[in-house]
């Protein structure tokens, strides 16, 4: 079985590799959680970030974002930006996308569908 572990999990081992240390990342994993650097997903704890012991980086900040604000999923990381102080943007392009992609759902309500109309003809307006 081959396990994918998070991101951080991966730089820590990796980083202990470089300094001769082999640990099971199974075990640096549980390490990383008993110790509040992270939780059970691999995030870095906000106590951890609050005290600089890891950096978020950008492609972190929209995974969150992503997870937040569920309805953001089909729309592709190219359409969005992090800023230096980790707000999310996402451009006008990826907001056109996203309008279109509620069109086309079969799960989108007569309400919605209406709402993403008439957001396209006010994003045609700002050229």
């Amino acid at each position: 079985m081959n396990i994918v572990y998070p991101t951080l999990v991966e730089q820590a081992y990796y980083g202990m590799l470089k300094r001769g240390y082999d640990y099971p990342k199974e075990e640096i994993y549980k390490a990383l959680i008993e110790a509040n650097l992270i939780d059970e997903n691999g995030n870095p704890t906000q106590d951890a970030l609050d005290n600089n012991l890891v950096e978020e980086c950008d492609s972190d900040v929209l995974k969150r974002f992503k997870a937040q604000y569920p309805i953001f999923m089909g729309v592709d990381d190219k359409y969005f930006t992090v800023t230096k102080r980790k707000d999310v943007l996402v451009n006008v392009a990826g907001i056109e996308k996203f309008a279109k992609t509620m069109l086309l759902a079969k799960s989108t309500t007569k309400c919605q569908k209406k709402k993403a109309r008439a957001l396209l003809t006010y994003l045609s307006t700002l050229d």
